[in-house]
């Protein structure tokens, strides 16, 4: 699960720290704000919060977050792992590769909005929860953060051009 090794980064940050375990590919919001530039503030939280109603949106997580005793355990490099309460990358213009899908059908050319527990869903799925949104008029409840690129692969990969302001 989480993210191909193919994917177009045009923007990013990296000034959030993350105090939960995650999955790369999970579409991150802000949990608290830290004052002034915040590049080393650890009150810069983001979270993959689980209603994200209302929210705002941070970006797409790069990297799996994990719980490890460090001082027992090597953190996987090649799985770009970083531990709990590490500053985290967060895509926020590019395209990747994702199966962080609501289920549903994905067609090419849709929407892309933030759904539960930080996974990408079409506007069919938001309309689910009772939020109905367009592309026209996008609600602020559950944003649109890019466009779906293609349809499902067999293994449930999509690819998402990422655009979050």
């Amino acid at each position: 699960m989480g993210l191909k090794g193919d994917r177009k980064i045009y923007q990013d940050k990296i000034d959030c720290f993350l105090n939960e375990a995650a999955t790369r590919g999970h579409i991150a919001t802000y949990s608290t704000y830290g004052s002034g530039v915040s590049i080393d503030n650890a009150a810069q939280l983001v979270t993959i919060a689980a209603a994200p109603s209302g929210t705002k949106v941070a970006g797409v997580l790069m990297h799996d977050v994990v719980s490890v005793d460090t001082t027992r355990a090597f953190l996987n490099t090649q799985k770009n792992e970083v531990p709990v309460g590490s500053k985290v990358q967060l895509l926020t213009e590019g395209e990747i590769t994702t199966d962080n899908l609501e289920v549903g059908t994905i067609t090419g050319g849709q929407a892309a909005y933030i759904g539960q527990s930080g996974l990408f869903a079409n506007a069919t799925a938001i309309a689910s929860y009772g939020c109905a949104v367009t592309e026209e008029s996008n609600a602020t409840s559950y944003p649109m953060v890019g466009r779906f690129l293609s349809t499902k692969d067999e293994d449930n990969y999509v690819k998402i051009e990422i655009n979050i302001k």
